[in-house]
């Protein structure tokens, strides 16, 4: 939990930009740093940026940033893109004849022809000055065209419903729990049993039981997906800029990560640190960043038990369904291609849909539409537990079917046979269980009585 005096947020108001008013404002990537700003920034990695892909069916690139409310202008977007092309190309020429015309200047010294030696340098130098116009004007265009490319979503996977459809209910274990017109919040109940000390999103503290539900539910997911083979892991707390953004998160806006105050000015864009968790998307991101497996090696399955920092308030939740802090059990699969990642995706979900019905309460499993989805996301199960308080399913858990978007942006690569070229690897990955959140829905079951759970307590036995 936070104490009173921590100073986690560098700004005071959080800040939404388009990729042209970034570009406007001369803000920079952590992620992708161009030439000009190369002397200002350690450059980490170059993502790879593949945007013909994406303009292959630029209808379809429409319908995806319109169903997911993104502002993003395809359209002038693919523009910026095609310049850039061009303008990359015209530089690769600009190249070729400075060369070919700085060796014939070096030819001609051995003349000793001042009229041809002086018109060769008029030329070279002529060469040089187009050369450097263009690069700046290539370095204008690329941060339009790149950062604004790196702005785009993953694509939506055909099992994600539109967000026209009724709900996508995929699984529903037990009996909804009937609701009164006095059901209490969770929060009345925790201090009426004397299970909580809490002030706001970001400061409470879990007393006697309500702590042991804690750990013996963290404990629980985790040796029970140790036990099929899932790789236990202890993810630093911290992650760099280029990692945030590089998993889809805007390492600038402070509703979506924290930044260590003393970073928060940094001028080097890469430098700043940020404080995500060692149970997250990001920390387990930056352990495989850069690197390239054994194709013979994957699937990889991690677990891990820690801190989940998210800083986005929840609007509409309260209490325990809106904290800043939660203990959290993360997973994180590595995948070679699209097939094995789906497996993956189906096997592990109904891995933690058997766990959750081990523990006896109702809950629902269900695709989100598009609009719910985060930009790194193409498929989300949102496991859902019932408020009876609120009268509304809150999210206690996810898996999110990521592709190779991450991969391509954090070079995450798989290698295959010999003699084939890397390949990006897909990722799958979730929180299996938020801890606050499903305490908070088990406690409004019985406002008279809280009791862990028979797995909950041989777990920390």
């Amino acid at each position: 939990m936070f104490s009173q005096s921590a100073k986690l947020l560098p700004v005071t108001r959080c800040v939404q930009y388009t990729a042209a008013e970034k570009c406007r404002r001369g803000c920079t990537s952590s992620l992708y740093i161009t030439g000009d700003r190369g002397t200002e920034s350690c450059i980490i990695l170059s993502p790879y940026v593949n945007l013909n892909r994406r303009f292959e069916d630029t209808e379809a690139l429409v319908k995806n940033v319109q169903s997911r409310g993104l502002n993003v202008d395809i359209p002038q977007l693919k523009s910026s893109w095609e310049q850039y092309q061009n303008l990359s190309k015209f530089k690769l020429q600009l190249d070729s004849e400075k060369s070919g015309s700085f060796a014939k200047l070096n030819a001609a010294k051995a003349l000793h022809k001042p009229k041809v030696l002086n018109e060769l340098k008029a030329d070279y130098n002529a060469i040089k000055e187009r050369l450097s116009s263009v690069k700046k004007e290539l370095w204008d265009v690329e941060r339009k065209a790149i950062l604004g490319g790196l702005s785009l979503p993953n694509d939506i996977h055909p099992d994600t419903p539109s967000n026209n459809e009724s709900e996508k209910i995929v699984h529903e274990f037990g009996q909804k729990p009937a609701v009164s017109d006095s059901c209490p919040s969770h929060l009345e109940v925790a201090n009426k049993l004397g299970l909580i000390e809490y002030y706001d999103s970001s400061y409470y503290f879990l007393i006697d039981d309500a702590a042991r539900f804690e750990m013996g539910i963290s404990y629980f997911f985790q040796d029970k997906l140790k036990e099929i083979g899932y790789i236990t892991m202890s993810n630093s707390d911290f992650g760099k800029s280029v990692v945030v953004e590089g998993v889809g998160l805007d390492p600038r806006d402070a509703s979506s990560v924290f930044t260590l105050e003393r970073d928060s000015d940094s001028k080097d864009p890469t430098a700043r640190l940020h404080l995500v968790g060692g149970a997250s998307l990001v920390s387990f991101s930056a352990f495989h960043t850069k690197t390239a497996t054994n194709i013979k090696h994957l699937p990889l399955r991690y677990v891990a038990i820690g801190r989940h920092y998210n800083p986005d308030n929840n609007k509409g939740l309260h209490g325990l369904f809106s904290t800043w802090q939660s203990s959290a059990v993360e997973t994180f699969v590595l995948a070679a291609d699209k097939n094995m990642a789906m497996e993956e995706f189906k096997l592990c979900l109904k891995e933690i849909i058997d766990l959750y019905e081990t523990l006896g309460y109702h809950f629902r499993v269900e695709y989100l539409p598009p609009a719910s989805l985060k930009p790194w996301e193409s498929l989300r199960a949102s496991i859902q537990m019932f408020s009876k308080n609120m009268v509304k399913y809150i999210e206690v858990g996810s898996l999110s079917l990521c592709d190779d978007f991450i991969s391509q942006r954090l070079l995450m690569c798989c290698e295959p046979a010999s003699g084939k070229s890397l390949q990006f690897a897909h990722v799958i990955s979730g929180t299996v269980v938020s801890v606050p959140r499903i305490l908070g829905c088990v406690l409004e079951y019985n406002a008279d009585s809280f009791e862990l759970p028979p797995q909950v307590s041989a777990a920390i036995l």
